[in-house]
């Protein structure tokens, strides 16, 4: 569903929460050789490459409008964090494209994130973790993006 119809679609004066789920599909897990399941021979080698595929991912999150986005299959990415400092486990550089999103990395100690990553480079001869996040947009407090992408989104219920 696009965002204009979702936006049509929410009654005027209502409260409504947009959530995206998307998978991108790690390129770590494409066609590696001897893992058959992974081959996606019915889609061209174009279409794979994903030099090729992330300004699409992004135009279509950026016109999605959805104040939450759950991502999968997202390579996570030792790099310096902002502040400076040793290089960690981050979101990979091609999300601080999505102005106005905060981005929150699945959370593992960072020897999980090496150790995942050693495992990737032995099943798919390419160091890097594959994770699941979620970016919230605006003044969302993280919180409650949490509870939606747990899917555990309630109301507060009036005190007893």
């Amino acid at each position: 569903m696009c965002a204009s119809s979702v936006q049509q679609s929410v009654a005027k004066g209502s409260t409504s929460l947009a959530v995206l789920s998307f998978n991108v599909l790690a390129d770590c897990y494409v066609r590696v050789d001897g893992q058959p399941w992974n081959a996606f021979a019915h889609v061209e080698d174009a279409h794979l490459v994903w030099e090729s595929r992330v300004p699409q991912i992004l135009q279509l999150l950026h016109g999605s409008a959805a104040d939450v986005i759950c991502l999968q299959e997202v390579q996570a990415e030792k790099r310096e964090p902002p502040g400076g400092g040793p290089e960690e486990w981050r979101l990979p550089a091609w999300t601080d494209q999505l102005h106005g999103y905060t981005g929150v990395l699945q959370g593992k100690k960072q020897k999980e994130w090496d150790k995942e990553s050693e495992r990737n480079l032995r099943l798919t001869g390419k160091s890097s973790d594959r994770c699941c996040n979620f970016l919230y947009h605006g003044a969302l407090r993280r919180e409650c993006c949490i509870q939606a992408w747990l899917g555990v989104w309630h109301h507060s219920l009036p005190k007893k």
